[in-house]
């Protein structure tokens, strides 16, 4: 059985709006409200004073690399904790594929810059369209994988006042599953070297693209994203999205060494133990460096995106797992 059938996934639809963007470059706003519901039970009556009226709160979703939004069933849960869903397209990702907001399909997720800084607009905008829609008393931020170093860059750079708290879904905070050490020491270093000594650029790709992704059609036989969206073929790993990447890891590793938490809102990482991407455990250790204030949960068997997890079983422990955190930080 597939976790999300392709009923369910046609029949949650969602509104889109692209944002004025920055250097050429822009993002896409996707979003569904939940259906406003009332507090009083059927026939109470109370006063004025005995009223209080639940804020208002959204969730502000950030996809990871070459990724979209295909989690109705995540977007239901929202919905029935009365939480708006917001999603974030950044430049180059998702959405913007299908509003051919760039030319080059070889270059999703491509960061152009070599920093990931130049998301920032994104995020703002993206914030500031969120604050147009209702006077949300919480906003919550949500990335998984790639997603999560861009809002992380973002809070180092801007601070968490606009948020309440953070979802993270197996956050890229290491280079993982790279091919050993020898791999990782060479995907650190190499992109700025060889940079400097203009032996590339941005545009060089690491790892090449073209022909199927066999881990993307294997996620489609079971999630029917559209892939419009979401690649079905292998997209080339470049430079500047390896610098980037790096800037944000070694800014990461000088806020934990030197003790400064990056929040202290009220997060909760969500990995897996058998990430076929990243270290699970690794994560783990890395995710301390956010801030004091965590819930970390690893899971044995979940996929690198654990909400989009191979066995029904998993996904709805993870449902279960984030329902519980957003209902005890009073998030819902």
């Amino acid at each position: 059985d597939r976790p999300v059938s392709p009923s369910a996934m046609r029949a949650f639809t969602l509104e889109h709006a692209v944002l004025d963007g920055s250097e050429g470059e822009r993002g896409v706003i996707s979003y569904r409200k939940a259906a406003q519901a009332s507090t009083a039970k059927k026939g109470e009556r109370r006063s004025g004073a005995e009223v209080r009226e639940a804020p208002r709160r959204a969730l502000l979703w950030l996809p990871g690399r070459n990724d979209a939004f295909f989690h109705p069933h995540v977007g239901s849960l929202l919905a029935e904790l009365g939480i708006d869903l917001y999603v974030l397209n950044y430049r180059r990702v998702g959405e913007c594929r299908r509003f051919n907001l760039f030319d080059n399909p070889m270059r999703n997720s491509h960061c152009s810059s070599g920093d990931f800084a130049e998301y920032h607009a994104d995020v703002r905008q993206a914030l500031e369209f969120v604050r147009s829609q209702d006077n949300y008393g919480q906003i919550i931020g949500y990335s998984h994988s790639t997603g999560s170093p861009v809002l992380l860059d973002y809070l180092m750079a801007h601070g968490d006042s606009e948020f309440s708290g953070f979802v993270f879904n197996s956050p890229f905070l290491d280079w993982g599953w790279v091919g050993g050490r020898l791999s990782k020491l060479l995907v650190v270093h190499l992109p700025s070297l060889l940079t400097k000594l203009r032996v590339w650029n941005d545009e060089s790709e690491i790892l090449g693209g073209g022909g199927p992704s066999a881990w993307a059609l294997q996620l489609f036989s079971q999630y029917n994203f559209d892939p419009d969206s979401r690649p079905l073929f292998t997209v080339p790993v470049t430079v500047g999205y390896c610098r980037g990447i790096n800037r944000v890891h070694a800014l990461l590793r000088r806020h934990s060494a030197a003790g400064a938490p990056i929040t202290i809102k009220p997060f909760v990482v969500l990995t897996s133990k058998g990430d076929d991407v990243l270290n699970g455990d690794e994560t783990m250790i890395h995710a301390h460096a956010i801030g004091p204030n965590r819930t970390l949960i690893e899971l044995n068997y979940a996929r690198h995106d654990v909400f989009a997890s191979a066995d029904n079983e998993v996904v709805h422990a993870a449902l279960a797992y984030l329902r519980t955190w957003l209902k005890s930080q009073h998030f819902a």
